[in-house]
């Protein structure tokens, strides 16, 4: 061994060693990751420098004991028990002696000052017996703030002989890894808190935002997910709204799905899902975490709002329209009212002129067919001028029936008027009425 300074014989190694290892367990503990995966790190560390059999490791999270066994060769693994409410995280330590339990036990309700970190077993109040007979397992408790967050139990397999500083150097040891799994995990809060408010503020920035369509804002609401889970790199995020589906980059089947309903006046349009691609540990909600649990439903929450805060604009943006439609309406009835009245008077005079002239004595019947088709052209004018009343609510609508042959005929009269050609002015329209010319008195013309 080439390190220098005293030996422990417990572990064969050098203080120099043993500050190399508290400094790795400092720098494992200050990347701020997930606490399982920081475990199973840990026990392979720990099995590697004292040369164990075995190492195993449980942590309390959350009322849910974490372990971590490393055995002999590369592999660690690591999972959450599904213990039940109250069970000692004691109990979850498979390699523990059962001689080790009541002691254990016992440090562990006593006060932080009292308590004992590390323990050698089997365990002889004749340290010359203890000598003799070696250890087989060393077992750290982990200590969180005034209570105990876990353990590690270090499985020699074959009897050791400890050395008057390796107690000394255990306990060390395992307030180091209680200190470094706090900062870890306080770490590890930060980061996905911050990741899960970047995302529900880049949410609230899009939803305020008025530009583009629904699905240009649903689609961007699903890239926002990814990041803010876990395992981004192996995280796909969907949304399912009506008919369309929008979802990110990404193929293959789904190992584990975590979704959350639209529910868009108390009826469900639509989900938004993410899911793993790939198999990942046991934590609270298959590998999805609590928080990511109430980060999607927050999220679904927020898209409902803002889709339900589109709709309503929309139906705002289609009343205004048919406001600003009936205001022109209203206009224009204004305006043909005031036509009408202006027409009513000279069709009066029309009507009242031709009724004259029938009755003018010696008149052609030319000019009676002619002066019926006048009066007839001023009654429909006039029935026009009602319909403008009517259109601009001047006068009480009435149903009534309508004589649909009437109606063809006088139209197809007035386009036949308007499409004869006009007499010559040379000659008299009417025999026997003479022409005058402008200026001169009709009367003066008859006597001369």
């Amino acid at each position: 061994m080439t390190s220098a300074g005293p030996v422990d014989t417990l572990s064969a190694r050098s203080y120099r060693d043993f500050r190399q290892l508290f400094d790795r367990v400092f720098a494992s503990a200050g990347e701020g990751r997930i606490t399982i995966d920081t475990l199973c790190e840990l026990a392979g560390e720990l099995r590697r420098f004292f040369s164990c059999r075995t190492v195993e490791i449980a942590c309390d999270e959350q009322d849910r004991p974490l372990r971590a066994l490393a055995t002999e060769g590369p592999r660690v693994s690591a999972w959450r028990e599904r213990a039940a409410p109250g069970v000692s995280v004691l109990r979850s330590l498979h390699s523990l002696p059962p001689e080790a339990l009541q002691p254990l036990e016992a440090e562990r309700g006593r006060a932080p000052e009292r308590r004992r970190l590390a323990m050698l077993f089997p365990p002889s109040k004749d340290r010359r017996r203890t000598a003799r007979a070696g250890v087989r397992h060393a077992v750290l408790l982990i200590p969180r703030e005034r209570s105990v967050a876990g353990a590690a139990c270090l499985d020699f397999g074959e009897p050791r002989q400890p050395g008057d500083s390796s107690l000394d150097l255990l306990t060390r040891l395992a307030s180091i890894l209680g200190r470094s799994l706090s900062h870890n995990r306080s770490r590890f809060e930060l980061r996905e808190r911050v990741k899960e408010l970047t995302c529900m503020y880049n949410l609230a920035s899009l939803a305020a935002s008025a530009e583009g369509s629904a699905d240009r804002f649903l689609q961007s609401a699903a890239e926002l997910l990814p990041p803010a889970y876990l395992y981004p790199e192996i995280a796909r995020a969907r949304i399912v709204y009506g008919t369309g589906d929008y979802r990110t980059a990404g193929s293959g089947d789904p190992v584990a799905v975590q979704s959350a309903d639209l529910v868009i006046g108390d009826l469900k349009r639509g989900t938004v899902e993410v899911a793993y691609l790939e198999p990942r540990p046991e934590l609270d909600e298959g590998p999805f975490l609590a928080e990511e649990r109430r980060l999607l439903d927050s999220v679904a929450r927020e898209i409902a709002i803002a889709l339900e805060r589109r709709q309503a604009e929309a139906e705002q943006a289609r009343l205004q329209e048919q406001l600003r439609h009936a205001d022109r309406l209203a206009t224009i009835g204004k305006l043909a009212a005031g036509v009408a009245h202006e027409l009513n008077e000279p069709l009066t005079g029309i009507l009242g002129f031709a009724e004259l002239l029938k009755d003018v004595p010696g008149m052609p019947a030319q000019a009676v067919g002619d002066l019926a088709r006048i009066e007839s052209a001023a009654l429909h004018a006039r029935d026009v001028v009602r319909k403008l009343l009517l259109f601009a609510r001047q006068i009480t609508p009435k149903a009534g029936r309508v004589a649909v042959n009437r109606l063809v005929q006088e139209c197809w009269r007035s386009s036949r008027r308007g499409c004869a050609s006009r007499p010559s002015q040379s000659t008299p329209r009417y025999p026997g009425m003479c022409r005058t010319s402008r200026g001169t008195n009709p009367r003066s013309a008859r006597s001369s």
